[in-house]
């Protein structure tokens, strides 16, 4: 069974036919999809098809939620943007300064050097992303993110690169700016995240954005019976037992988990949740101003500003970023030139980003380009 809701002007039959027929072929690599894409104030498409749960048969539904995963970087370079708005920290001094007991440097024998905030914010800090590693545990198994973050960031103090060298995606670097956001607001991430960026954006009912707990309803996440991220996760977390044994339709499922580290993936939404952020961005609303928007977005010739990964779509520039991980794949973008956003959410695991984006916002592009 899948849910549509169209909400351009007519013929409204034909407008959906192109992009609903590609999120139909989309399924059959996916048990459950959500899509939508919007303007500045509506909704201008929504969709929710699939299945939540492989093995009970739930349906995906407008307020089922879907892990997030990296798409939280975006929410806390949001969050040291606004320390830094209110001079609580400065972008461009070293990130150890807002670290307390935490000295994080490169040597090179010949040369000592530190990264800054924006450094870090950007990819170019010189932060190793160390694979495999286990960046997940189950709810229902007792863990210290404290303890956890305090050993990572021990074993990473000393860089891999010159700070300001290159580009190296890293999610130990964004677990210190998780730290620092903790050392600065005087919250824990998850607090100031919930209080100064979730609660200013006004969700609704049907909109849902929120770190997952055991309590939290959720939708189930998926593996490929057999791919090489399944394989991968069994001889990784087999003693954890995250993945079920038993397979449905070409699927295996998971067990509820979180990020050890929230502030590289912890957030969970669905996708109206993740378009009223959106929105909120594309306007310069609350918890955005526009300054904070526009300092976001802006950078030189890096492939990520601020968090978001620089593109291009039938010749209009976008910003986005994705999210993969055991059991779900996410993607969000913002086309700021037409003031519109979009969103798309799967339970299966993603491990790259794939930009499925181009195939579902190309049939809006065309039509809203100048």
């Amino acid at each position: 069974m899948k849910h549509l809701i169209w909400l351009l002007a007519a013929p409204t039959a034909l407008q959906a036919s192109p992009v609903q027929l590609e999120l139909e072929r989309m399924l059959d690599d996916a048990p459950g999809i959500q899509y939508a894409f919007a303007s500045t104030n509506d909704i201008l498409y929504s969709y929710e098809g699939g299945k939540s749960d492989i093995f009970s048969g739930a349906i995906v539904e407008r307020e089922t939620a879907f892990a997030g995963f990296s798409v939280t970087k975006t929410f806390t370079a949001l969050a040291v943007l606004h320390l830094a708005d209110q001079k609580k920290i400065d972008l461009d001094a070293p990130l150890s300064l807002y670290l307390p007991g935490q000295a994080v440097r490169y040597d090179s024998g010949n040369e000592t050097s530190q990264p800054t905030v924006r450094q870090t914010l950007n990819h170019t800090a010189g932060f190793a992303n160390p694979m495999p590693l286990r960046w997940i545990h189950r709810l229902d198994r007792p863990f210290h993110r404290q303890t956890w973050e305090d050993s990572l960031l021990k074993e990473h103090a000393i860089l891999k690169g010159r700070p300001g060298a290159k580009f190296a995606y890293s999610n130990v670097g964004y677990v210190a700016l998780g730290r620092l956001i903790e050392a600065q607001s005087g919250l824990d991430y998850d607090e100031y995240i919930e209080k100064h960026i979730l609660a200013p954006l006004q969700l609704r009912s049907d909109e849902r954005l929120f770190f997952r707990t055991s309590s939290t309803p959720h939708g189930t996440g998926h593996a490929a019976r057999w791919s090489p991220a399944t394989l991968l996760m069994s001889f990784l977390l087999s003693d954890e037992k995250i993945l079920s044994n038993d397979s449905k339709s070409g699927w295996r499922t998971l067990q509820p988990v979180q990020m050890n580290g929230l502030a590289y993936g912890g957030l969970s939404g669905n996708h109206r949740g993740f378009i009223r952020y959106l929105q909120a961005m594309l306007k310069g609303d609350a918890p955005f101003t526009p300054q904070i928007r526009d300092a976001l977005l802006s950078g030189d010739s890096l492939p990520v500003t601020l968090a978001w990964w620089r593109g291009d779509l039938n010749g209009e520039p976008y910003f986005s970023h994705a999210g993969g991980g055991g059991g779900f794949y996410a993607e969000i973008r913002l086309y700021p030139r037409l003031g519109r956003a979009s969103v798309l959410l799967l339970n299966r695991t993603g491990l790259t980003d794939a930009r499925m984006l181009d195939r579902l916002d190309r049939f809006f592009i065309d039509r809203n380009a100048p």
